[in-house]
């Protein structure tokens, strides 16, 4: 699948310390949408809680291509100069419309592995095929 880049589209603290992150971007046709939320801690480094991923493939007009997942776990490590947020994390597809055939064997229910390097507006990442459920 490869490397994507976009925006940090919302992060936001909550009242009862959790944190929610929201990113957009795009690779050529694809659109990714993603969300994350983990509590602060003190160490710079915190287990991510929830996290969806949306990714959307437009390089077929008029058709219909969505792919879903959920945050399988994840990790979250912030630089303690920069602030900047480094995301390695591991998705589990729940469901697909339409041709996801490039993603590889096991779409339904796979492994989608991901990194993402957060800045304050930006973000670059990557996400790999997923590999077949072994569950």
């Amino acid at each position: 699948m490869g490397d994507i880049r976009g925006d940090v589209v919302e992060r936001q603290e909550l009242l009862d310390g959790t944190v929610q992150l929201v990113l957009e971007g795009e690779s050529g046709h694809l659109q990714l949408s993603a969300t994350f939320s983990w509590r602060i801690g003190g160490d710079g480094e915190a287990e991510l809680r929830e996290g969806e991923l949306t990714l959307e493939d437009g390089s077929v007009p008029d058709a219909v291509s969505e792919l879903y997942a959920l945050l399988d776990s994840g990790t979250l490590t912030v630089d303690a100069e920069s602030g900047d947020l480094r995301i390695e994390c591991l998705y589990v597809v729940d469901g697909a419309v339409g041709d996801w055939g490039p993603l590889g064997a096991g779409r339904e229910h796979g492994r989608l592995p991901g990194s993402f390097a957060v800045a304050a507006a930006e973000w670059s990442g990557r996400l790999d095929a997923p590999a077949p459920d072994l569950a």
